[in-house]
């Protein structure tokens, strides 16, 4: 990935941690807490019991760290994509952030568990990738946005700043180690590069080879290109979700230029002045955008009126 310098950088991981384990739940649970008391806003402390007879997740997964469970093919196929952190199981069991049962999940669905990727992952314990350390105001910023507009920022503190040490930090969150926070493992992220060079930033990992399921709730949603090589709005698949209509009223796919800026493509049901049915560019009129190379990172800026799950499909180039 190249940083350029002086703007803020939309990228996504096209490379994963590899899976963990996989399988299918042969019970699920939910564990309704009901109604918080007392607290304003109310705070969701419901969650689901999900079981896997066919698995040992002490033996499998590593204590401490933080998985990302992934439903892969649901009975509900709307809820395909469904992803949740894990960081609590026992024996044949795990325990998710939120009741994912109440939202439909039922025995029988399967899922795929991977670690999830830490900024000490991407960026090394020690900022060993060369992000320009300082302050929170001087040093390069990772923005992670957490849903409608908020973002955590997340920066190398160099220890000059009123107590602070040196080590990753969080914007608002004083001198707390932040190296093992975790990056979205489908989402996009902006890397601001304060730094007056552009610099590149190499990603390691497995290559994730099936189809992706991402669930679009906000107008502005930030998904990760997911596929190293090879994806375009034609093969991805997105034609068959995004609400059609002119470059005014259907879903838009932002991308970036490079550049600091962005070309959005929309795709047209044909009714505006001269156009015909396909991926269209805002600013290109009737010319077929089709081809344009999926970035690893995108903005898809929803105008359906309900949230939906964007299918992306794997590139089928890859023979995989």
């Amino acid at each position: 990935h190249t940083l350029k310098a002086g703007q803020f950088n939309l990228i996504g991981l096209t490379l994963h941690e590899p899976i963990a384990v996989s399988g299918a739940f042969e019970a699920v649970a939910s564990n309704n807490n009901g109604t918080p008391g007392g607290s304003s806003p109310e705070v969701d402390d419901d969650y689901s019991v999900l079981t896997d007879t066919q698995v040992d997740f002490d033996a499998v997964l590593t204590t401490g760290k933080t998985y990302i469970l992934e439903i892969t093919d649901a009975a509900d196929t709307s809820l395909n994509g469904t992803s949740q952190e894990v960081t609590i199981w026992n024996g044949n069991t795990i325990r998710t952030g939120n009741d994912i049962v109440a939202s439909g999940i039922v025995a029988g669905d399967k899922y795929q568990l991977r670690a999830a990727t830490t900024i000490e992952d991407v960026f090394g314990a020690t900022n060993s990738v060369g992000l320009l350390d300082g302050s929170s105001t001087s040093a390069d910023v990772i923005w992670v946005s957490t849903g409608a507009g908020v973002f955590k920022k997340y920066y190398y503190s160099d220890g000059s700043g009123f107590g602070l040490t040196e080590g990753w930090r969080n914007v608002s969150a004083g001198n707390d180690d932040q190296a093992n926070a975790t990056l979205p493992y489908l989402d996009a992220f902006f890397i601001q590069r304060r730094g007056a060079t552009d610099m590149n930033l190499t990603v390691t990992g497995a290559v994730k080879s099936t189809n992706t399921f991402i669930a679009l709730t906000d107008i502005f949603n930030f998904v990760g290109g997911i596929y190293p090589v090879g994806s375009t709005l034609a093969n991805s698949g997105l034609e068959s979700v995004v609400l059609r209509g002119d470059s005014t009223s259907a879903d838009v796919i932002w991308v970036s230029n490079g550049n600091g800026g962005y070309l959005k493509y929309y795709y047209s049901d044909g009714s505006g002045f001269g156009l015909t049915a396909g991926w269209r560019r805002v600013d290109t009129g009737n010319t077929d955008a089709k081809d344009e190379d999926l970035k690893s990172g995108l903005i898809i800026q929803r105008r359906a009126i309900s949230p939906y799950n964007a299918k992306i499909n794997a590139p089928a180039s890859w023979g995989l």
